[in-house]
């Protein structure tokens, strides 16, 4: 990621500041995910969600409450990454499943981990992603081998 991007992120986390403790209200209540996240988690993810929400074009009938739902989902699987917040991506995002989001991430994960880690996923990898980020103690009691490979990626834990 170059200066001049890096600068302009930092710039539009810091102008929506403001914003945060109205977030973090609605998030708690109403996104799932949010609230097994540790402070540090939260803010990473608030300050990725500043981002999400000023890159991305919305449509005019996008209300406040919707784009930061849908930031939240489309920001919970790069929360711990150096990102560019999914470039590809232009419209129609605002009806994608949280699911949809995480296997966005599986490209990467391939070419970060390897395409052997990947196959023991048997093409659940957005699945095991999402149980992993909803409690992933008892995922890592479960699923001790998918825990390694998806804390490594995710760095949740």
């Amino acid at each position: 990621m170059n200066y001049s991007l890096s600068f302009k992120r930092a710039l539009l986390v810091r102008k929506m500041r403001d914003y945060r403790v109205e977030w973090d209200r609605e998030l708690s209540s109403n996104f799932e995910f949010y609230k097994g996240l540790g402070l540090e988690h939260r803010r990473s993810l608030l300050n990725k969600i500043s981002v999400f929400i000023n890159e991305k074009e919305w449509t005019t009938d996008a209300d406040e409450s919707l784009k930061l739902r849908v930031s939240a989902k489309a920001c919970l699987p790069i929360v711990n990454r150096k990102t560019n917040f999914y470039p590809l991506i232009t419209e129609g995002f605002t009806s994608y499943s949280q699911e949809y989001w995480f296997s966005l991430n599986e490209v990467q994960f391939e070419k970060e981990v390897g395409k052997m880690p990947l196959r023991e996923f048997n093409g659940e990898f957005a699945r095991k992603s999402i149980e992993y980020f909803m409690d992933p103690i008892d995922f890592k009691k479960e699923n001790e081998r998918e825990f390694k490979l998806l804390n490594y990626y995710y760095r949740l834990v």
